[in-house]
């Protein structure tokens, strides 16, 4: 997908650069030969945009089930009714969301470590 938005990008540079009237010669060379950097740029733009999204919303999503989670523990363990057996085991629900939430974090800083690390080949 990012390609194809870099493509449209680049190509809608050349349509725009061919309506150029002759008497801006110079924009029109600019903008005929900005196009493949066009391209190259909306590329690099859209795909760090959707990966930056994707980690969003899956965090976004792990936040609202921790929220909820430790909302549903707080009130079992203001609950006098609650036995002891029912809060250990709501307070372990909430750690493991927790350890879950660790790990995407972790997971997600793991891709940036991975994206920014030069391949082994890409130096020689």
């Amino acid at each position: 997908m990012p390609g194809i938005a870099g493509a449209s990008g680049g190509t809608g540079l050349l349509v725009l650069a061919g309506l150029i009237p002759d008497e801006y010669h110079a924009l029109r060379i600019f903008a005929t030969y900005a196009s493949p950097a066009a391209t190259v740029a909306i590329s690099a733009i859209w795909l760090w945009a959707s990966r930056y999204l994707d980690a969003w919303s899956r965090r976004l999503g792990i936040d609202e089930a921790l929220h909820a989670s430790r909302s549903l523990r707080d009130e079992i363990m203001r609950d006098a009714h609650s036995s002891l057996e029912h809060k250990k085991r709501a307070q372990e629900n909430v750690e493991k969301l927790e350890r879950l939430a660790m790990d995407v974090i972790n997971d997600d800083a793991q891709l940036v470590r991975t994206n920014l690390t030069p391949e082994p080949n890409a130096l020689d």
